[in-house]
């Protein structure tokens, strides 16, 4: 992993921390062990208790995040804490996915912070970004 990459995954980290802790009043802890637990089940299905979340983890992990993105980000519920913490999960997820593998679906670590930046707007955040 270059300099650049580990600049943008490291920027990635601090946003989803900073969305956690602002909006849900979390430790970004919970998100990442919710997180680590869907990466353990990558053999097979993955079941998070959540059919949405299952849904976006399976089609992320079959290389079509940007498809699996866009359905994330068309259905934002307004207010919608659980939401929020289901969509912190999935680009947490997904930042660990091996840039090759991301680059083969047409994304990039980069697209997370632009993803990150449309979840916090649309919970009345704004100007995250570094």
């Amino acid at each position: 992993m270059g300099v650049q990459q580990d600049l943008v995954l490291r920027q990635v980290k601090d946003m989803e921390r900073l969305l956690a802790q602002l909006l849900l009043r979390k430790d970004f802890s919970e998100i990442e062990a919710a997180a680590g637990e869907l990466a353990e089940k990558k053999n097979g299905i993955v079941k998070s208790g959540n059919a949405f979340l299952d849904t976006l983890v399976h089609m992320a992990d079959q290389g079509d995040v940007c498809a699996a993105e866009d359905l994330l980000l068309e259905n934002i519920p307004a207010g919608d804490e659980s939401y929020l913490e289901l969509a912190l999960a999935f680009y947490l997820h997904v930042s660990e996915m091996d840039d090759e593998f991301l680059e083969q679906g047409n994304y990039s670590k980069e697209e997370i912070l632009d993803g990150l930046d449309m979840l916090a707007d649309a919970y009345g955040v704004s100007g995250l970004r570094m």
